[in-house]
């Protein structure tokens, strides 16, 4: 099954382009069609991170169900989150910040993609993944301030 997707855009703030998506999401559905709706609230300053557009070009990529984007859409995810763990401005190297945007983004992804998706699979494998790269980035700054502390401690 292919999907097809509907974009919605403005150019101002609080021109209804919610609204109106809630009324098609519903008219679709009333009609017996499969329809979601994924609302990313950014500002300019998210605009400015690489990683979370390689992330949301990702999912877009995924909910629209078509077998030709699976390995692009597998690329942005895997550079996505690689870009996110690199951005120490960001995160400032507590991986604590990143656990809550992995989990939201994994969640949400598998609430708007059906199982039967063929890409269903390879999200899980990356998930999987990218959490063993997060908990071994984890492990290493451990090691990291333990070895710190140590020298400190010894100087």
């Amino acid at each position: 099954m292919v999907r097809k997707g509907v974009f919605i855009t403005g150019t101002g703030t609080d021109v209804g382009k919610t609204f109106v998506t809630a009324l098609l999401v519903k008219k679709f559905r009333d009609s017996g069609i499969d329809a979601f709706y994924y609302k990313a609230a950014l500002s300019e300053t998210d605009l400015n991170n690489e990683w979370l557009l390689r992330l949301l070009k990702a999912f877009s990529m995924y909910s629209v169900n078509n077998a030709s984007y699976i390995s692009e859409a597998n690329a942005e995810l895997e550079l996505g989150f690689d870009n996110l763990y690199k951005d120490e401005s960001f995160h400032e190297n507590d991986f604590e910040i990143i656990e809550p945007i992995f989990e939201s983004y994994f969640a949400k992804l598998h609430s708007n993609i059906q199982e039967d998706n063929p890409s269903f699979k390879d999200i899980k494998l990356i998930r999987a993944k990218l959490l063993l790269k997060m908990q071994t980035l984890g492990i290493e700054k451990l090691i990291n301030r333990n070895q710190e502390l140590t020298s400190e401690y010894y100087a």
